[in-house]
């Protein structure tokens, strides 16, 4: 039976089941008890009892990783609103088109032909507006 850990191939490195700490912070299962942890990635209170790499440090342990079944990825709905968090940039691509929201609060609309249309009044505002 695998124990979570790697003997031989990596001192300190093992799997662990990330669960939730006595005041409700994600840590992991470590000799058959729950103790906080540090994360090189992120990591939120939906991912308890996911499996995790995880590095036996002396100052405690940090998770690497945390390890998902093999998917396409896919996007969940609820039904009212959608929410996409990249750090750096989300870039959304179809063909000849494309729309880039950054970090630094620009939008960029790229695409052959532009359509703005609306049943109300449709506003461009900003410091200073460029037209051609």
């Amino acid at each position: 039976m695998h124990d979570g850990s790697f003997p031989g191939l990596v001192p300190g490195l093992c799997t662990a089941r990330l669960a939730l700490t006595e005041d409700g912070r994600l840590g992991v299962t470590l000799d058959g008890r729950v103790v906080p942890a540090r994360f090189c990635v992120a990591g939120s209170v939906a991912d308890a009892g996911a499996e995790a790499v995880v590095a036996r440090l002396e100052e405690g342990p940090v998770v690497l990783g945390i390890l998902r079944p093999a998917r396409e990825t896919e996007v969940v709905i609820d039904g009212n609103r959608l929410t996409l968090e990249a750090t750096r940039e989300i870039v959304l691509r179809c063909g000849q088109a494309s729309l880039t929201l950054s970090a630094d609060g620009s939008v960029t609309v790229l695409g052959t032909r532009i359509l703005s249309r609306a049943g109300g009044v449709n506003r461009l505002q900003g410091a200073s507006v460029h037209l051609n």
